[in-house]
């Protein structure tokens, strides 16, 4: 006769399976920071720069470690937790968890973004890479902006309200004032010939 699982084993596994299926939610800013809604319903901020795991809601945070395979094929990402001094016959209070596959492979890719970062960096000079820094994280949020909010910051501003008060073609058209010169001819590339 088969070991039969006890009701609260079988609890705790149907509990485990429904709490794996839920999406990570994971997302990253284009520096080094990966966030993920973990399935104990907590949302996690990870800095692969400082390897330090950050959760915002309880202000808590602890230590990430990397490891690489032995071949080198894959590189498994830990946090440490805490457990019982003693257990599994060690006098450690720290244990390492592996995340899980699709927030290793996150964390991953911000791990190398950095270290190419790092390295141009070294090669450019830091002011450049600042700037690129910047430019990349306003990048990012204007994508993450849908179409209609990006309308409406554009229409709470008041330069964009506004019409300009006269056509500045109208100036040329005073007494006394030369008339403009072609555009066309101080633009670079094809021109158009009119008439």
């Amino acid at each position: 006769m088969g070991f039969k699982k006890g009701r609260a084993a079988r609890a705790a596994a149907e509990r485990a399976a429904v709490a794996n299926s839920k999406p990570l939610n994971i997302r990253h800013d284009c520096t080094s920071m990966v966030t993920y809604d973990a399935p104990n319903g907590s949302s996690y901020t990870i800095d692969v720069e400082l390897m330090i795991q950050r959760n915002p809601s309880k202000g808590t945070s602890r230590n990430v470690h990397r490891h690489r395979g032995h071949v080198g094929r894959w590189t498994m990402w830990q946090y440490e937790a805490e457990r019982a001094e003693g257990r599994n016959y060690t006098h450690s209070k720290t244990t390492l968890i592996q995340y899980p596959k699709e927030v290793c492979f996150a964390l991953e890719d911000r791990y190398q973004a950095l270290r190419a970062l790092q390295a141009k960096a070294s090669e450019l000079g830091a002011p450049v890479m600042d700037r690129q820094r910047a430019t990349d994280a306003w990048r990012l949020r204007l994508d993450r902006m849908s179409p209609q909010l990006l309308r409406e910051v554009f229409r709470q501003n008041e330069a964009f309200e506004q019409a300009p008060p006269k056509d500045l073609e109208d100036d040329f058209d005073a007494p006394g004032l030369a008339p403009p010169p072609a555009l066309d001819a101080a633009l670079p590339g094809p021109r158009v010939l009119t008439g």
